[in-house]
């Protein structure tokens, strides 16, 4: 459990606090969601900075909705990675954006891990069949 805090910040509580009765699978669904899109999106971002002369317009437009999800979901640190690759961008500073793209890529694959190690224990809980002994078992 340390990892996730030191992955997450608040905005994460965020998200989780908006789970209700009425919909007890909201977290997982919205980090499903989120994997999914956003591994697009790292993607897309990759493909416009290697390009022989980068596409920064292309590339920041890429970087904002990162940005955006990933502070959603609790990234700050991806968030904060982004804004350095912005920078670089801002700059046209290829070699600059690669070393970010790299941290982005970093942090963007450290707080996916943990979204989806998250959303793997919240479908176990929210599973009807689920006893201790199988809570257990799926946890180690």
């Amino acid at each position: 459990m340390v990892a996730f805090i030191e992955t997450l910040d608040v905005n994460f509580d965020t998200v989780a606090g908006l789970r209700s009765p009425e919909n007890p699978r909201f977290l997982v669904e919205i980090i499903d969601t989120f994997v999914a899109h956003s591994a697009t999106v790292v993607a897309r971002l990759e493909s416009e900075i290697n390009q022989p002369i980068p596409f920064y317009d292309d590339a920041v437009r890429e970087l904002f909705q990162l940005k955006g999800s990933s502070s959603s979901m609790g990234g700050g640190r991806v968030a904060a990675a982004c804004l350095e690759l912005r920078r670089a961008c801002d700059d046209s500073d290829k070699q600059r954006c690669l070393e970010s793209l790299e941290k982005v890529k970093d942090e963007y694959q450290t707080l996916r891990d943990t979204l989806i190690e998250i959303s793997r224990m919240e479908k176990i809980i929210l599973d009807e069949s689920v006893t201790p002994a199988s809570l257990a078992a799926a946890l180690n």
